[in-house]
């Protein structure tokens, strides 16, 4: 059997997998991610097999950032490789799982100086990636490019097969660890799963990818018993390119808790320094709540504090700490006068737009109408023009003409003309 050789990791490539893989669950190292989905992304519709993929190292660390600024980016390949071995995916059926291995081959050569990769994906993985004709997702290569963690790549391949609902898609909590591949004994508060697992993994697709993911709880009572999602799949048009906060990130992603904006953390820092927190203890918050919520949080304490009389902020921030607002519930007034007009903003823009469209659509219609009629006079006999003129002279056409007079302006020969058609295919028609 062949092998292909991969020269180029285009970004535009797709990434088909069937709904059945992205729900599936199994855990790789992020380096594994990347070799499998260049792997997927040079599948040909046509294909009926798997063949070998050859993909040299120094492909894969000039496209993924996180590859790029490591020194160890080979030894971390090489361990990547080793690890697909003992790979296998677990998939969901009606009365239990299956599990399959993911690859069938995987070395690493060095090659001279040049190292590549070779990966086969087992013929276990044949109907979840190749000849997928429904219910699959597509992404292109550009939203892997940075991923940087095992389930940063899992959750944005799920979220993207529910792209294609234009609805609000309810995932139990069971669903969503499974997806993970963790077990009971993580993340056992739902307040935690939530807070430091799904929200942080969802801002940061948000971020880095075409997806817009918005998270509601999905109660039974007071009890969360899921999650419902909203995705959406932004405009495509070329990678997004990462800020520079993105960048430091990734750089520094071998580092834990370390946080995606240095500028909010120094405001952050130096508020709570204020109100007697230490940068240790504010550190300890923003790893159980994210960093957004603690803004947010500052925020709205320091709205309280100019409102009423606090006496001890400290005790009052981990006192509002304790109820677990959400982070709609910590906006301001302030807040949300901006977020409402912001709202109105982007629903005027909207409107705006529609109305342009349609005005052009219609300039448009008017023009080619006028076109046509034109061309139509244009051709007619002499004998055929004396009778359109006869035609306005009776007298149905006569008060047709009337009738339209205020609506119609014949001062200008094209609408007059445009006009004088309509009369003369109403009434001659018969006569043609």
């Amino acid at each position: 059997m062949g092998v292909i050789e991969v020269s180029n990791i285009d970004w535009k490539n797709r990434l088909v997998r069937s709904n059945e893989f992205t729900a599936a669950s199994y855990s790789l190292l992020p380096d594994a991610h990347r070799i499998v989905s260049v792997a997927v992304s040079v599948i040909n519709k046509n294909d009926l097999d798997f063949t070998t993929c050859r993909i040299y190292t120094k492909k894969l660390i000039e496209y993924y950032p996180s590859l790029k600024n490591d020194k160890n980016a080979i030894a971390r390949l090489d361990e990547a490789t080793d690890s697909l071995m003992w790979a296998f995916v677990k998939i969901k059926l009606s009365d239990g799982w299956i599990k399959k291995n993911l690859v069938e081959s995987c070395q690493f050569s060095k090659n001279k100086g040049n190292p590549y990769i070779d990966i086969r994906l087992s013929d276990d993985m044949l109907p979840y990636f190749i000849s997928v004709t429904s219910k699959f997702s597509a992404p292109r290569m550009a939203n892997t490019q940075l991923l940087k963690k095992d389930h940063h790549f899992k959750l944005h391949g799920f979220f993207h097969s529910l792209s294609f609902k234009n609805e609000l898609v309810c995932v139990s909590i069971e669903d969503l660890r499974n997806i993970f591949d963790i077990d009971k004994k993580q993340y056992k508060l739902v307040g935690h799963f939530k807070n430091r697992l799904l929200i942080p993994t969802i801002n940061y697709i948000n971020k880095v990818t075409d997806l817009s993911v918005e998270c509601f709880d999905d109660k039974a009572g007071r009890k969360i018993i899921g999650f419902k999602f909203r995705v959406k799949i932004m405009e495509e048009k070329s990678p997004k390119q990462p800020d520079q906060a993105v960048l430091w990130e990734i750089n520094n992603s071998h580092q834990p808790h370390q946080l995606n904006n240095q500028e909010i953390i120094t405001k952050i820092s130096s508020k709570f320094t204020q109100w007697w927190i230490k940068k240790a203890e504010l550190l300890k918050l923003i790893e159980l709540h994210w960093q957004d919520y603690i803004a947010q949080l500052t925020t709205y304490i320091s709205y309280k504090i100019k409102t009423e009389k606090i006496d001890s902020v400290k005790n009052y921030i981990f006192g509002v700490l304790k109820n677990k607002p959400t982070i709609n519930e910590l906006k301001t007034p302030h807040c949300l006068t901006k977020a409402n007009k912001l709202k109105k903003q982007k629903q005027l823009q909207s409107e705006q737009h529609k109305q342009a469209q349609e005005n052009s659509l219609h300039h448009q219609q008017a023009a080619l109408q006028q076109q046509q009629v034109q061309e139509y006079l244009n051709n007619l006999t002499e004998d055929q023009v004396n009778q359109l003129k006869q035609t306005f002279n009776d007298s149905k056409a006569a008060s047709g003409l009337k009738f339209w007079q205020p609506c119609v302006d014949f001062t200008k020969p094209l609408v007059k003309a445009t006009f004088e058609y309509y009369v003369f295919s109403k009434y001659l028609s018969s006569d043609e």
